[in-house]
């Protein structure tokens, strides 16, 4: 038996919460470069199934953290979801067919996911201390005071002193509460939820996801597996204020026969039942000095399309870059760490306002609604716009920053602009005539990818320019950045002397990226493009990579530890 390795002594960063959120952060910390320290009050992870839905991008993050094999195996992917309302079906949507390694949604228990995340941060070497809590905080100029209580030595407390801090201990963050960040929002008044992780027996095909929807409740079946096992999940109108445990299986079979319209039901074989009242908020800032908020503890919403763990993991992976470039002296501060709160306040506002929305109109939908529903309920739901909506909702491919101070776009090409997610595509690595894809290029390594585009028809003069521009970048940032041609010419591609050198000779990339002519991309280490522009733009790339704080390889400098 391996041994448990020692809690690290004087951590980089501070992780308090080892829920899916936290122990993300510390994995891409740890693979960033810098040293963490993650504790937990609880005596383990989940064992529940609790957030169930892994979306097409958080499977792009666990394939750039090198672990996504565990959930393509352990998970359910469905490509089909049937919504019928008020007696009747209303169509199908189709959440699959991302253009993505990962096409379309997993379901997949919370706990089967804390439990991979835990095993890949022990291989890393670091170990969650459980049932030890952080009791206080006190923030200072270079650092952040931490008191620590262990349950299981006798309430024996420790002073941790670290440069940063990250806050994943949910709604009711200590951490938030320390740093004096307000938390906007309140409680849902009349409506619960319950539901039950069950075998369904029933008249509908297993393996698909269902929703059911009448005047005052709705009610959601989301397959784990195609053999009949889901989550039966309802909305609805409150029953009783003092109603707190959890249901019965016999209430929930009455439910989800009265819902479906299948009187011989039954349900069987009960995992979890589970009652619950929800709540919308939203910290005000994800960031106080050196404490950063991520996850449920910067904000909270109805579980509609199971977008709160999605979202937390997005939050800790667009933060863990840039904290450990910082960490590790090749970057200053600002604008970098402030951009975190830029980016993912605005991601994260945007999923509460829609969330609300969709929750109001879910357990009260109302007279107009019920009635447009009727009448034009399949033809809306069978439009492409829908069915994209849908998709997008379920992917979490279409978030984008832009107005970060991350996001500087000059045109170029007709593709993803700066501030978007870089789009995968296959090409050639000319030297080896291997295959390869472009995430396995942008994601891996956590550096920044630059990549020349020559066009589709390119000339000589204007791959001298990109030429010039790769080798300047590199002279200055070559610790930081890998570059790459991306040609679709052979005999050019040839010419080419040192460097790397991707074939793109079905234009597949090209496509991809919408370019044309001659065009330069810059993708940051979590895949997002920062900066987008033509040939002639490369002494704008140079001074975009001075102005986000990137540090020079004759500048760098490695913090004292």
């Amino acid at each position: 038996m391996s041994a448990v390795p020692p809690p690290e002594a004087n951590p980089d960063v501070l992780i308090v919460g080892a829920g899916p959120v936290g122990l993300t952060a510390a994995a891409e910390l740890t693979r960033h470069g810098a040293r963490v320290r993650i504790v937990d009050k609880r005596t383990g992870p989940v064992t529940y199934s609790q957030a169930a839905a892994v979306h097409v991008r958080m499977q792009e993050i666990l394939g750039a953290m090198g672990i996504v094999d565990g959930w393509l195996a352990a998970g359910h992917r469905f490509e089909r979801l049937s919504v019928r309302a008020f007696g009747k079906k209303l169509g199908v949507m189709h959440p699959g067919g991302v253009d993505s390694p990962y096409p379309g949604p997993l379901v997949i228990g919370q706990n089967v996911t804390e439990r991979l995340l835990v095993e890949h941060l022990a291989r890393l070497g670091v170990q969650v201390e459980r049932e030890v809590e952080a009791v206080a905080y006190t923030q200072y100029a270079d650092n952040v005071r931490v008191t620590l209580r262990s349950s299981t030595e006798g309430g024996r407390k420790e002073a941790v002193r670290a440069p940063w801090v990250l806050a994943c201990e949910g709604s009711s963050s200590p951490g938030r509460e320390a740093a004096g960040i307000p938390f906007d929002g309140a409680r849902y008044t009349g409506q619960e939820f319950v539901q039950a992780d069950v075998r369904v027996h029933w008249t509908f095909p297993n393996g698909d996801a269902y929703s059911f929807i009448n005047k005052e409740r709705t009610l959601l079946l989301l397959p784990f597996n195609a053999l009949g096992r889901y989550r039966v999940l309802c909305a609805r109108t409150e029953q009783s204020n003092a109603q707190h445990g959890p249901p019965t299986l016999e209430e929930m079979q009455t439910i989800t026969r009265e819902m479906t319209g299948d009187p011989g039901l039954r349900l069987s074989d009960p995992l979890w039942l589970n009652r619950f009242r929800t709540q919308h908020r939203l910290a005000r800032r994800f960031r106080e000095g050196r404490i950063f908020l991520a996850g449920d503890a910067g904000h909270v919403h109805v579980p509609i399309g199971g977008q709160g763990m999605n979202y937390g993991i997005q939050d800790a992976f667009n933060l863990a870059w840039k904290l450990a470039a910082v960490v590790r002296g090749d970057a200053r501060p600002e604008p970098l760490l402030d951009s975190y709160n830029t980016e993912r306040h605005r991601v994260d506002a945007d999923l509460l306002n829609s969330t609300d929305e969709g929750f109001r109109a879910m357990v009260n939908p109302g007279a107009w609604k019920s009635l447009a529903m009727r009448l034009v309920g399949p033809m809306a739901l069978g439009s492409e716009t829908i069915q994209e909506r849908v998709k997008n909702l379920l992917s979490g491919t279409k978030i984008h920053y832009h107005g970060s101070p991350l996001a500087e776009d000059h045109g170029g090409s007709a593709g993803p602009a700066a501030g978007e997610r870089a789009p995968d595509a296959p090409v050639v690595d000319l030297a080896a005539r291997e295959t390869v894809r472009l995430f396995n290029l942008l994601y891996p390594t956590g550096r920044w990818t630059l990549l020349l585009f020559g066009g589709l028809e390119p000339t000589e003069s204007a791959c001298w320019k990109l030429a010039g521009t790769g080798a300047s970048v590199l002279t200055d940032f070559g610790r930081l950045v890998n570059a790459h041609f991306v040609l679709t010419d052979l005999e050019l591609a040839a010419s080419i002397e040192g460097g790397s050198v991707l074939l793109d000779r079905e234009h597949t990339a090209h496509d991809k990226y919408g370019v044309k002519t001659a065009c330069i991309y810059l993708v940051r280490p979590d895949g997002y493009v920062g900066f987008r522009g033509g040939p002639d733009h490369g002494g704008e790339l140079l001074a975009y990579l001075y102005r986000i704080g990137l540090l020079k390889t004759a500048d760098a400098h490695v913090p004292p530890r």
